[in-house]
């Protein structure tokens, strides 16, 4: 029957040395479907894995972004984050038309800290400090850590009042959190920080370095007041016009 089937000639004779070819072309039809779904196989495979690297590289480079952001020692975010932030917040600020506010905590005493219970007690006040910032504010604030022993939160949709509660409020929890050490009078130490802040409202045009130099004056009081204090001060623009020729002596004056 299946030589009648396949047959086109006009004998059994001529069906039979035709049949070799048949069983040719079967084994190989079957034999390329067979290679053909392999290699779809496998290109499914390939795509799969490959797709599966490119999702973890791009995992591992926000996990190395993210690394380079924070500070190493108190897991805040860094100067460099904040500042790339601060532009964000003026431009969110600016369309949704809210006052922003900027944070400087300054931690008072830390070198004396450090030279009088060694810089592991330091670094625990350090630590101590940022882990107040992170308790105090909301989730959509910027804590970071842009020097050896100052702190700066960013703030966005904040008014005067609640600006002064939160300042406070950061200024009794790290007076209130007591380091692991004990003094000579096996007293438990205490740390305390210096608070200076300015709010920014939408519709001004200060850059990052105006309102820090504008909060630097404000922290310069609050030391000389006895720091633990806080003060708000309001933003100044940054003055880059700064005359040379008044430090020199008349006389060397060549270029007027």
């Amino acid at each position: 029957m299946f030589l009648g089937v396949c047959y086109l000639g006009d004998s059994p004779i001529e069906a039979m040395k035709e049949f070799p070819i048949l069983l040719t072309y079967l084994f190989v039809g079957t034999f390329g479907n067979v290679i053909m779904n392999y290699w779809r196989t496998m290109d499914y495979r390939d795509k799969r894995k490959l797709s599966g690297a490119v999702l973890r590289l791009k995992a591992k480079n926000l996990h190395i972004r993210m690394i380079s952001n924070l500070d190493d020692l108190t897991d805040l975010y860094n100067r460099r984050y904040l500042i790339e932030q601060f532009d964000i917040f003026k431009k969110r600020a600016r369309r949704h038309q809210f006052q922003m506010a900027l944070v400087i905590l300054d931690l008072d005493h830390l070198k004396e800290i450090n030279d009088k219970y060694g810089h592991m007690t330091g670094d625990e006040a350090l630590q101590t400090l940022s882990a107040v910032m992170k308790s105090r504010v909301r989730s959509t604030d910027i804590c970071a850590r842009i020097g050896g022993d100052e702190f700066c939160v960013l703030l966005d949709s904040v008014d005067p009042k609640s600006l002064k509660t939160l300042c406070e409020s950061l200024r009794i929890g790290v007076e209130s959190h007591a380091l692991s050490v004990r003094d000579t009078n096996d007293r438990p130490v205490n740390i305390t920080v210096s608070i200076g802040a300015a709010i920014l409202s939408y519709d001004e045009d200060f850059t990052f370095d105006d309102l820090y130099q504008s909060i630097d004056s404000g922290l310069y009081n609050s030391k000389s007041a006895g720091r633990n204090r806080v003060t708000i001060v309001e933003a100044t623009k940054l003055n880059t016009k700064v005359d040379l020729s008044a430090s020199w002596p008349e006389e060397v004056r060549i270029y007027k």
